[in-house]
């Protein structure tokens, strides 16, 4: 049987102990920035598990309305186990940060998703809901000239057009490669019409 001064020091010993590991597991509000910061760092460097475990980390802190979520929840979906797993957090971006730069990515993402899983209908609400919000990135450019390639591959040829059209407006300034290289897909489309 322990004594009680043997009780209180496994007791001091245990706070002393787990006080480290228990206040990291449980960060408050100040440190989310720091959160955000390693959990970019992280999956730039290409750790998905640190970058996943990080990024809920950010979310367990971060304010339900902070704009800031989309960030940890793109991180999070990005280096989901999978595909299920990235469409949901893909989706709470586009249905909780509709206005985050981050829901332009999460649309293209879940568009391409949804290719890759066959359903043509839930590509094209994506590409069309992307269409009505705008191409924004240079990025989001090249991806949308892609998906209007595999569109017209797949049989789809009047979003395909329309996701190609978008994205010929939408080219950044000085970027006249890439502007050379949706035309030539819009000439090719209209002489296979």
């Amino acid at each position: 049987m322990i004594g009680r001064g043997m009780f209180r020091i496994i007791v001091i010993a245990a706070n002393v102990a787990f006080a480290g590991p228990v206040a990291a597991q449980s960060p408050s509000g100040a440190d989310a920035s720091a959160l955000l910061a390693r959990m970019t760092r992280t999956h730039e460097a290409g750790d998905a598990v640190a970058a996943r475990a990080t990024a809920d980390s950010a979310l367990a802190v971060l304010p339900l309305a902070d704009a800031r979520r989309a960030e940890a929840l793109f991180v999070r979906a990005a280096t989901a186990p999978t595909p299920a797993a990235a469409r949901t957090d893909w989706l709470r971006i586009v249905v909780d940060h509709p206005v985050s730069p981050r829901a332009e990515d999460a649309l293209l993402a879940l568009a391409d998703l949804e290719w890759k899983a066959g359903d043509r209908a839930a590509t094209a609400r994506h590409l069309q809901q992307l269409l009505g919000v705008g191409l924004t990135a240079e990025r989001s450019v090249r991806e949308a000239h892609r998906m209007g390639m595999l569109l017209l591959q797949g049989n789809e040829p009047r979003l395909g057009c329309a996701v190609l059209e978008a994205a010929r407006t939408q080219v950044p300034a000085g970027q006249v490669e890439l502007a050379n290289q949706i035309a030539r897909s819009e000439e090719h489309t209209s002489e296979l019409q």
